[in-house]
């Protein structure tokens, strides 16, 4: 694999996001920058592959610990409790506090370039239940002049997997969203079991 300094500009990590803005990179990029530098025969963009692959993807590394680190080739132990901290950090960080008795469904707007505009509670609903059309979502994304946005709901109880109305939800708000030139960067369901990202399970394509 060519060193990142080999690489054009706009695949290199630091440049990506200086230009795209950080929510354009995807896990393997994120976790290069924090990785910082390569060692010899392995690029920083190479061992954060090989470290989502061992740990089974983004979704599994708030959860590993140092001695995993420590075992995968180019983490140095300050580079693993870097890792570590930014790891923590993810787990400790809410950009709002949901609603756990209630399902409720946000909407986080950005800018074209990333820049975070504002977000908005679009609906609650009684226990699991929320009614919303995708067009109140579209309403939204205007209403903030977004470029991208994020959707978010909640699952107050059982597992973060998507429903049929969920995924008919998506389905319908992804034409709407193109049309508008706006870009949905994910949608994700929380639960108290854990987190589910249509993004990574190949659902925004």
């Amino acid at each position: 694999m060519a060193k990142i300094a080999e690489l054009p500009l706009e695949c290199r990590p630091r440049e990506k996001a200086l230009k795209e803005g950080i929510v354009e990179l995807n896990s393997e990029e994120l976790l290069a920058l924090l990785i910082g530098s390569g060692t010899k025969g392995h690029s920083a963009l190479e061992i954060a592959r090989d470290l989502l692959y061992a740990c089974g993807g983004s979704a599994y590394l708030p959860n590993i610990g140092l001695p995993f680190l420590l075992s995968q080739k180019g983490l140095s132990l300050a580079t693993a409790l870097r890792l570590l901290a930014a790891f923590e950090l993810g787990k400790r960080k809410e950009w709002v506090k949901f609603d756990r008795s209630q399902e409720e469904a946000w909407i986080f707007a950005f800018s074209s370039t990333g820049k975070p505009l504002g977000r908005e509670l679009l609906a609650k609903g009684k226990g699991n239940r929320v009614a919303l059309s995708p067009k109140e979502a579209i309403r939204s994304a205007c209403a903030f002049g977004a470029g991208k946005i994020l959707f978010v709901h909640t699952h107050p109880n059982g597992a973060p997997l998507p429903s049929n109305a969920d995924l008919r939800f998506t389905a319908e708000l992804l034409p709407l969203l193109k049309a508008l030139n706006i870009t949905l960067l994910d949608h994700l369901i929380y639960s108290p079991m854990g987190k589910y990202s249509f993004k990574v399970n190949g659902l925004l394509n």
